[in-house]
């Protein structure tokens, strides 16, 4: 049950209805988490600017390996269903976003399995191990590092949002 009701366009300030309609524009629709967010446009602009900060220099699928296996650990609902679609644009298959979901991380080597131990850590623990960054620092530039905690981080932000706030699908 929302907690905070999503937003109606006619509803929304100048500001709130200009990224409405950016948002429109980007996704057909305004997903609920933005409506929401639409109640203080200052919220939901500075959030936009962040995430599309974090669609820059990271390969897409350990973006969105990253943001799917937060969702699945936060247990939110809403940003694991768009976030399994998203996977799949990134070019996961079916079953790589099932193991995602499922925690089959076994079933992950390489970069992807530690780039889904990385979102595991920072998000259960708040730390990543020192062996851990450093694999990923040998495998990653410091501006994709960086957007990579910026994902998970941002993941977390989303994930906890929509539960204080109730946000429902769509």
């Amino acid at each position: 049950m929302p907690v905070v009701k999503p937003l109606e366009k006619e509803n929304a300030t100048p500001a709130a209805a200009e990224l409405f309609a950016a948002i429109e524009q980007k996704f057909g629709m305004v997903p609920n988490i933005f409506r929401v967010m639409g109640h203080h446009a200052g919220v939901l602009g500075g959030f936009l600017k962040l995430f599309e900060a974090i669609q820059t220099d990271l390969e897409p699928r350990l973006r969105e390996l990253a943001y799917l296996r937060t969702s699945v650990l936060n247990s939110c609902d809403y940003c694991t269903y768009y976030h399994r679609a998203a996977a799949k644009s990134a070019g996961m298959s079916d079953d790589e976003v099932d193991a995602v979901v499922n925690g089959r991380l076994e079933e992950f080597d390489g970069i992807d399995h530690d780039v889904l131990q990385f979102a595991e850590q920072l998000t259960l623990r708040a730390v990543v191990d020192e062996p851990l960054a450093e694999r990923l620092r040998q495998s990653l530039t410091e501006s994709e590092y960086v957007v990579l905690a910026a994902t998970v981080c941002t993941a977390n932000w989303t994930n906890r949002f929509n539960h204080a706030c109730g946000v429902e699908l769509p």
